[in-house]
């Protein structure tokens, strides 16, 4: 082009063009990342509790879709850290910012605060289980490295398990004896926590989360259920939390099986409903009922409960999609802008080498005099 302002006025037009695609790409890149499948899951006698996208979904013990509440109307406004039910069917909502415990009628999902005693003490990633026999609560907390016991009824909490014999405990449950397990994933291990004859609690057998059936390092137990089989179903990430095995420990001998989920699948959380296990997985936008005897995975699930989720994964699909088209509009906007500055730029000086002053001669003549300049003179 001949006339120099318009290739300028170009240039930057394909400047503004280039950073809205940087800029169209980030937001893409965040709203994807945000969107992921169902983490949490509860279940009980004749109800599963699912969380979704802000959402919890009630569904049967068939899976039919019962109710969706959003978590906004309760008054939440982050996803939950945990998610229990208890024997007389109420709920147990876990939140961490800050800690706090909601037990929650779900008919009407009116909420009532429990656990305060205890809740000051804990940072921010917590679990939590119910020992019903005995009117307790048992919470583990990530970052302290501590196991905590809180009445029901209210009172002090007591530490039961200081730093040093855990390691980043994540999820806890009791087993059929009563026994009481927790994920201790920094020491890649179950382990049972007891009390002796004198009342103090100690760390008893373990299960190593290591076997040559895992894959990638995925060696940090982190959500644990008991099965009707007696075992324990173990989802199992890596240390980066970027992938997630789930894995069958029998309950004295350790790790025996690893449970072949489709491809792609990244398991979260894990639950027991009567025969069978149910599993979330974040990446398929999937839950997964797995029957403990013969281990077959089928979708668990009515049409309506699938088509939520579905439709969630179809925003995150159209995110990355623009993510990728973002990325040619950088290349070709990109390619234009230097290009229209290259045509901005007058002909004779596009590609003319740079110039380079001559070195100076050395002189022959004697170093002129400094004396009387008071700055140069040597002191």
């Amino acid at each position: 082009m001949k006339n120099p302002r318009v290739t300028t006025m170009l240039a930057l037009v394909c400047m503004l063009l280039f950073l809205a695609a940087l800029g169209l790409r980030l937001w893409a890149s965040t709203r994807a990342t945000q969107l992921t499948g169902p983490d949490h899951i509860a279940a009980g006698a004749d109800r599963v509790y699912v969380h979704a996208q802000g959402e919890l979904l009630v569904l049967s013990d068939a899976g039919a879709l019962l109710a969706r509440t959003a978590t906004a109307a309760l008054g939440l406004n982050e996803t939950p850290i945990d998610l229990r039910v208890r024997q007389d069917g109420r709920v147990l909502i876990a939140l961490q910012r800050p800690a706090r415990l909601l037990q929650c009628e779900p008919r009407h999902w009116q909420c009532q605060p429990l656990g305060q005693g205890v809740m000051s003490r804990l940072h921010t990633q917590y679990k939590v289980t119910v020992d019903e026999a005995n009117g307790r609560l048992f919470l583990t907390d990530f970052d302290a490295d501590a196991l905590w016991m809180q009445p029901l009824a209210g009172g002090e909490p007591t530490l039961l398990i200081g730093a040093q014999v855990l390691q980043g405990p994540n999820d806890i449950a009791l087993d059929a004896p009563g026994r009481l397990w927790v994920a201790d994933s920094g020491h890649h291990r179950l382990v049972a926590i007891q009390q002796d004859t004198v009342g103090t609690w100690h760390a008893g057998d373990s299960l190593t989360a290591r076997s040559r059936m895992l894959r990638y390092e995925r060696d940090w137990p982190m959500m644990l259920a008991a099965g009707a089989d007696g075992n324990w179903w173990v989802v199992q990430p890596d240390g980066l939390g970027h992938a997630a095995d789930l894995l069958v420990y029998h309950r004295s001998s350790g790790i025996e099986a690893r449970i072949h989920l489709p491809e792609g699948a990244h398991p979260v959380d894990v639950a027991a409903l009567g025969p069978a296990m149910l599993v979330t997985d974040r990446e398929r936008f999937s839950v997964y009922r797995i029957d403990a005897a013969s281990r077959q995975v089928s979708e668990f699930g009515d049409a309506a409960f699938r088509a939520i989720l579905g439709a969630a994964a179809q925003r995150k699909a159209r995110y990355l999609q623009l993510f990728q088209l973002s990325l040619y509009g950088m290349i070709v906007f990109g390619a234009l802008m230097l290009l229209a500055a290259v045509f901005a730029t007058p002909k004779e000086k596009r590609w003319s080498k740079p110039v380079i002053a001559a070195p100076l001669a050395p002189s022959q003549g004697p170093c002129p005099s400094i004396s009387g300049i008071h700055w140069l003179e040597p002191h």
